[in-house]
């Protein structure tokens, strides 16, 4: 019979504590990597099934004024060359995945939130949160 060393009852230890707690420790919260913070704001729709709402329009609006760069982007709109803008490169293919009209929420290149159809004032400026 082979015999278990302290090295292996803390491994099988802090295997336990991750299958249970899944890397907490109750009762505590551990801090986390910096956030990354929203730096862009894109309404991607089709023109040709819907607008752009009116508070949605404000809200994007209200955006802008706070730093963030909040646009529109129809989603058959293409560069001279016939290519998606490069500042929807990421945007749109998140939008279009989730179905259109979407807002997606950047941070830098990172896609942070895709909120479907927002049509409220409240639901653009809380997705930034």
């Amino acid at each position: 019979m082979r015999k278990i060393g302290p090295l292996q009852v803390a491994i099988a230890a802090g295997l336990l504590w991750l299958a249970i707690y899944g890397g907490q420790i109750p009762g505590c919260t551990l801090p986390v990597g910096p956030t990354v913070k929203p730096t862009a704001a894109t309404y991607t729709f089709d023109d040709k099934k819907t607008a752009i709402p009116p508070p949605v329009a404000s809200a994007l609006s209200k955006l802008n004024e706070q730093g963030i760069t909040a646009t529109q982007d129809e989603v058959d709109t293409m560069d001279g060359t016939g290519q998606v803008p490069d500042q929807y490169k990421v945007s749109r293919p998140a939008a279009v995945a989730a179905g259109l009209p979407s807002l997606v929420v950047m941070g830098g290149e990172k896609v942070l939130k895709v909120v479907k159809d927002p049509r409220t004032e409240e639901q653009v400026l809380e997705a930034v949160k």
